[in-house]
């Protein structure tokens, strides 16, 4: 829009954000989750300081893993390592000395991904639980590719990416990114994406919320139209960043075969008496039915009256299961694996519970995916002036900086080549 073209957002929620918006219940405000901004590349931590102003925050990381019956550092740090059952390190330094491990060539799983870099017992101690919960399948059925991106997305400075356990270890003693700050918007995480939206509207943008696409007009292997409401809206370029699937059906294809993961929200509004030091933690104990829990106020202290706390609960699923269709069965399942978790005294302290359905937060990696996506892009490639963005529609785990970045790539591409069409024209762009 800055570069002087004409654009159009439709949004289908009501509100804009995707998977960055919040929730308010009176004086409380939740976010999907925890979120943040943060990024190594000194232009787009700019960026983000550009778009949040005097609403920007810095703090320091601090998060949790509930991992053999002990809270401890997440990211590992010599400190956690310290705090391990010492029956657990023994293991852990055993499977440092063990050989054979397979070469990345020949790893087909998540599961020996895991167990031929980090051994047998962080497999079993954390990535096999959590995974198994968090996915709803087992990591002998996960592609390799998600867990090198676990392991990546646990540690905030990409620089660094443990090959082994080896690095890990040599990590968690000497690596200080476990206390690198971040960016987090006073407010709440909804606010870095409604400034976008401000700046947009400012040079020109329109963005329409509670507008889903309804239909797409296709001619000469070009998207002539999409359609909205009770509008239709002509389209030079047709940028598409909701789910595969929806796109295809849009266009009276076949859908490819790709599962998304759902996530159900248990915004929980409690009494504050012991307020939990983590902005979040991870729980892959397979008897506690969720598998990670943020805490607003750590964020934002305003996102918490005095005297309560803010708890955001996590359970993934699929939309359509149990879980999805009938969420309220669980809340009582929730209240108490929260006292076994001992992340609040008892379950009197829960004062309301807010149950919010969020769909498509994560695509799931089966074994074979990638080949599954490489497909589905061939076949849009016929249409000339579609581009994707996004995780839902490039089918990647990704995260905030990451979107940001490949979007303000995106939208340079488009700019310059409008301009490149422009003076070929013999236009003025």
């Amino acid at each position: 829009a800055q570069k002087g073209l004409k654009v159009v957002v439709l949004e289908k929620a009501p509100v804009v954000g995707g998977l960055c918006r919040s929730y308010s219940y009176g004086p409380h405000h939740f976010d999907i989750g925890p979120h943040r901004l943060f990024s190594a590349d000194p232009g787009l931590f700019g960026f983000f300081q550009s778009v949040l102003g005097s609403r920007a925050n810095s703090i320091a990381r601090e998060s949790a893993v509930l991992m053999a019956g002990r809270y401890l550092d997440w990211p590992l740090s010599a400190r956690s390592l310290a705090r391990l059952p010492a029956g657990h390190l023994a293991l852990c330094l055993k499977d440092l000395f063990i050989s054979g491990r397979k070469s990345g060539s020949t790893i087909a799983s998540m599961e020996e991904y895991v167990i031929h870099r980090y051994g047998r017992t962080i497999y079993d101690v954390f990535w096999r639980g959590y995974t198994r919960k968090f996915l709803g399948i087992d990591c002998s059925s996960v592609d390799p590719s998600w867990a090198s991106l676990s392991v990546t997305r646990s540690v905030i400075d990409r620089r660094e990416r443990p090959g082994g356990l080896f690095d890990l270890l040599k990590n968690s003693l000497f690596s200080p990114s476990s206390t690198l700050a971040f960016l987090y918007p006073e407010g709440g995480m909804s606010v870095f994406p409604e400034l976008l939206a401000e700046r947009a509207r400012r040079s020109g943008a329109r963005i329409l919320t509670g507008r889903p696409a309804a239909a797409i007009e296709m001619a000469d292997n070009r998207v002539r139209s999409v359609t909205a409401g009770s509008e239709r809206f002509e389209a030079d370029t047709l940028v598409w960043t909701a789910p595969l699937p929806e796109l295809f059906a849009l266009l009276a294809e076949g859908a490819p075969a790709l599962k998304y993961l759902s996530t159900v929200l248990f915004n929980i509004e409690a009494d504050a008496a012991r307020r939990p030091p983590w902005q979040w933690v991870y729980v892959p104990d397979p008897d506690i039915v969720f598998s990670r829990v943020s805490f607003p106020a750590q964020f934002w202290p305003g996102a918490a009256p005095a005297g309560r706390e803010g708890i955001c609960v996590e359970v993934t699923c699929q939309q359509g299961d149990d879980t999805w269709q009938k969420p309220g069965a669980l809340e009582s399942r929730v209240a108490a694996d929260l006292v076994r978790s001992r992340l609040i005294e008892s379950e009197s302290a829960i004062r309301d519970c807010h149950v919010e359905l969020v769909g498509n937060t994560y695509p799931v990696y089966t074994i074979g995916f990638a080949k599954i996506v490489e497909e589905a892009r061939r076949r849009l490639e016929r249409v000339r002036n579609l581009r994707l963005a996004g995780r839902q529609a490039l089918f990647l785990h990704d995260n905030i900086d990451e979107t940001v970045r490949d979007a303000l790539g995106l939208a340079a591409s488009l700019a310059a080549g409008r301009r490149a069409e422009c003076a070929t024209a013999g236009a003025v762009p």
